[in-house]
């Protein structure tokens, strides 16, 4: 079977406004949350998940990415799926053992069905 997308990540200094946005504007319902000011994070059931950052110009970001952090995918097998991606030149991200970067700014995380 192949991999899906199971969520997309967002960067945003707005939190709690987008959070309304999203649940007002396309009725999603949050399943998960985390973390503390500033870097709290929800989880919709409808594949958005919301990033709180502060607006501190230079700082980088966990991952590298900018307003979309990254790309979650589900797949039948991590490790096999790294190694075709490898053939493709990625960047593993060091302390994260199933994410990698295509690229300057496109960072993939994947997670078996």
């Amino acid at each position: 079977m192949a991999g899906y997308l199971e969520h997309t990540a967002l960067n945003v200094t707005d939190y709690e406004e987008k959070i309304r946005f999203f649940t007002t504007v396309f009725q999603m319902k949050a399943v998960r949350e985390a973390g503390e000011r500033p870097y709290r994070k929800i989880w919709f059931g409808e594949g958005i998940q919301l990033n709180e950052r502060p607006e501190e110009e230079g700082k980088e970001l966990p991952s590298g990415g900018e307003q979309m952090d990254h790309l979650g995918f589900r797949v039948d097998s991590v490790e096999e799926t790294l190694e075709k991606a490898e053939k493709f030149g990625i960047e593993r991200i060091p302390g994260k053992a199933h994410w990698f970067r295509l690229g300057e700014k496109l960072v993939f995380e994947l997670k078996e069905k």
